[in-house]
C-alpha cells in the first residue's frame, strides 16, 4: 500500500557520480550511486544497501538547460525492491 508516511520513511544516504557527453546543445548522461538505506514504512525498519542507475539527456538553450531521465534503483535489505520511474528536471548553467 502506497501513502505518504511510507515513501517519507525510506531513506538513502549514499554517493554518486554524474558522466555526460561535451556535445552541444544536447547532452547524453549517466548518472550512477551506492549507498545504505533505512525502511521505516513496515511495522519493523529495515537497513539495507541501493544502486541507482540513471541514464538521461540534457538539453542547453542559452544556458538553460532541460532534461529528462529514467532512474532505476535496485534496493536490497531483507528483500530485494525494483524501482523504475522517470524524471524531469530544469536548470541555468553557469559554463
Amino acid at each position: 500500500e502506497f501513502t505518504v508516511s511510507n515513501i517519507l520513511a525510506l531513506t538513502q544516504v549514499g554517493l554518486g557520480a554524474r558522466l555526460m557527453t561535451t556535445t552541444m546543445p544536447v547532452r547524453f548522461v549517466q548518472g550512477f550511486g551506492l549507498g545504505f538505506m533505512n525502511d521505516a514504512s513496515e511495522e519493523i525498519s529495515r537497513q539495507g544497501v541501493f544502486a541507482l542507475l540513471e541514464p538521461g539527456m540534457d538539453i542547453d538553450v542559452s544556458h538553460f538547460i532541460f532534461g529528462f531521465s529514467t532512474p532505476v534503483s535496485l534496493s536490497i535489505s531483507s528483500r530485494a525492491f525494483l524501482e523504475l520511474s522517470g524524471r524531469v528536471h530544469f536548470g541555468y548553467g553557469f559554463w
